[in-house]
């Protein structure tokens, strides 16, 4: 339904009375149409895709030797009607950059049940156990709060599993409240206005300067998955699992080939709508939120070391008294 909404019934028609029609048929046709992106989409489509070079999703923290390397999650929240999404983010600086490449995306709260705070957060800190990142960005707006205030407690799961409380680096309402002992990894961000500008713009300019890569097409990653034996011997179940972080990064791209730039009169602010709004824009969101907070963590590592070596080229004089 979602994807029949974005095209003209017309032209939606004349495919399925069309000899040749199936359903693979149109979806390729829908894809060719939709990964061209609207001429009126912010983000080209074509440009960005050519980015997807990562042929391996991953589920856990892989140590890298001679490698320096940390993960980040950044998560954007949803309860009813949107989802709520965790971008996984593998860092690697390499000559004072930050170069980020996402690795995975997940939605938390897919069955009903555990649509509640209290099980995204058991979710959440699952994959938290599993890529021991360095931080994760939460948006603490709205919603969020529901999800911060369950994060900062512990919890059992439905096999007795205790997940520890987890603490807020940055905000100084839950620094009064989480356990003094928690692990401090939680970053809130609260983006207004001026701040959704820069996040947008960050974005832009992180992929356009080839600082982020992501995952190959799904058809690419079915076609070499099939080819080997591991793959060969698969069930249906577990390809399903190893190709969804390639469907879910199409997905992203979706949402941002979905994004325009809205007229705001004399604003310099860069604010993007939907050209379809009832096409969701979650995953872009956490993806953006976890942009931000690395390009923030970059400048941070600069700043460290421009006073280290401020203070090392720093000539120190000292007077001593001397006699007449």
């Amino acid at each position: 339904p979602v994807m029949h909404g974005l095209l003209d019934k017309t032209y939606i028609n004349k495919l399925k009375t069309s000899p040749s029609y199936t359903a693979d048929s149109f979806a390729r046709e829908y894809m060719s149409i939709w990964s061209g992106s609207s001429e009126e989409s912010w983000f080209n489509f074509d440009k960005i895709t050519k980015y997807r070079k990562i042929k391996n999703p991953e589920t856990h923290a892989i140590s890298r030797s001679n490698s320096n390397q940390f993960y980040l999650l950044s998560v954007d929240v949803g309860r009813i009607s949107d989802q709520t999404v965790c971008s996984v983010f593998r860092v690697n600086i390499i000559n004072d950059k930050y170069y980020a490449t996402l690795v995975n995306l997940f939605v938390l709260g897919t069955d009903p049940k555990r649509k509640p705070f209290q099980f995204q957060a058991i979710d959440l800190k699952k994959i938290i156990k599993a890529f021991n990142p360095r931080e994760v960005v939460i948006d603490t707006n709205g919603l969020g709060v529901g999800l911060g205030d369950e994060m900062i407690r512990p919890q059992y799961d439905e096999f007795g599993e205790y997940y520890p409380p987890y603490g807020f680096i940055n905000d100084d309402v839950y620094r009064k409240v989480q356990p003094k002992d928690a692990l401090c990894i939680l970053y809130g961000i609260k983006a207004n206005g001026p701040l959704n500008s820069k996040i947008h713009g960050n974005v832009y300019s992180r992929i356009s300067s080839g600082m982020v890569k992501f995952l190959i097409k799904e058809q690419e990653a079915k076609s070499a998955l099939t080819s080997t034996k591991v793959g060969q011997k698969m069930t249906v179940e577990q390809r399903f699992k190893r190709l969804l972080p390639h469907e879910m990064t199409t997905k992203l791209f979706e949402e941002m080939a979905n994004l325009r730039l809205k007229r705001t009169g004399a604003s310099m602010d860069i604010v993007l709508e939907q050209i379809n709004p009832r096409f969701p824009k979650d995953k872009y969101s956490a993806f953006a939120y976890g942009m931000w907070r690395i390009k923030e963590m970059e400048e941070d590592y600069f700043k460290k070391k421009r006073r280290r070596s401020a203070m090392g080229n720093r000539k120190l004089v000292f007077f001593s008294g001397g006699t007449e």
